[in-house]
């Protein structure tokens, strides 16, 4: 722990400890996911302390696969910002919790049924979740720093959700667009044409959702005068 807490306050020095068990560690990991990480270590030679230690600094990862993944295999990267997980179908998500640096992640696709674990990763600006089987998002509120927050594709409860989303418009929560669409596609011409005036970007999810949020609309009146 006082190894790991010099390197994170001296990060531009290269500091040497626990190459065995760094080493076993990638020597034990799936050659799609070493190849992921190798792509991104550039500066030191294959296996040498240099690298192994470079390893468990590396700040972003993305490892994109349709296969079972067990997130217990990246617990020694601990220093991650940036993780790509989408599509993996993934196993132990609690380790999640863990990786306190993290800024940006991407979890869609991956079979979730809940997002309990985000409660401590307080660093987190953009979470993306889409296309999961998540039923509530009550663990995001101490999230202070979410600027962005996807999670489309999911069997969320409307009223609950819409609640959240009025009390934290800070982090743009997308979550029912193709609901919104539908929706918006009912509307007839004079609604459209007015909403588009205020929203120019309208039918995109993004003003869909801002449209959702609106506290006042008010259709226009067509008037028709005779000759």
């Amino acid at each position: 722990k006082e190894a790991q807490a010099f390197r994170q306050a001296a990060p531009l020095i290269t500091l040497v400890f626990g190459t065995a068990d760094i080493k076993r560690w990638w020597k034990g990991l799936p050659n799609e996911l070493k190849s992921s990480i190798d792509s991104k270590i550039r500066n030191w030679s294959p296996e040498s302390k240099e690298f192994l230690q470079a390893l468990v600094r590396l700040d972003s990862l993305t490892y994109v696969q349709n296969d079972s993944f067990d997130l217990a295999v990246l617990k020694p990267l601990s220093e991650l910002r940036y993780l790509n997980l989408k599509t993996c179908k993934l196993k132990a998500t609690e380790v999640l919790n863990g990786f306190k640096t993290l800024e940006y992640l991407d979890v869609s696709e991956t079979g979730l049924s809940n997002i309990n674990w985000v409660a401590g990763l307080t660093q987190l600006k953009v979470l993306k979740a889409e296309k999961n089987q998540i039923t509530e998002v009550s663990a995001l509120k101490g999230l202070k720093n979410l600027t962005q927050v996807r999670l489309d594709g999911n069997p969320l409860p409307l009223q609950s959700t819409l609640a959240v989303c009025h009390a934290h418009p800070e982090w743009n929560l997308r979550w029912h667009s193709d609901w919104l669409r539908l929706h918006w596609l009912e509307l007839d011409s004079a609604w459209t044409q007015t909403l588009k005036n205020k929203y120019p970007d309208l039918p995109e999810p993004d003003a869909l959702h801002r449209l959702e949020h609106a506290s006042t609309l008010q259709k226009p009146l067509c008037i028709v005068t005779g000759k």
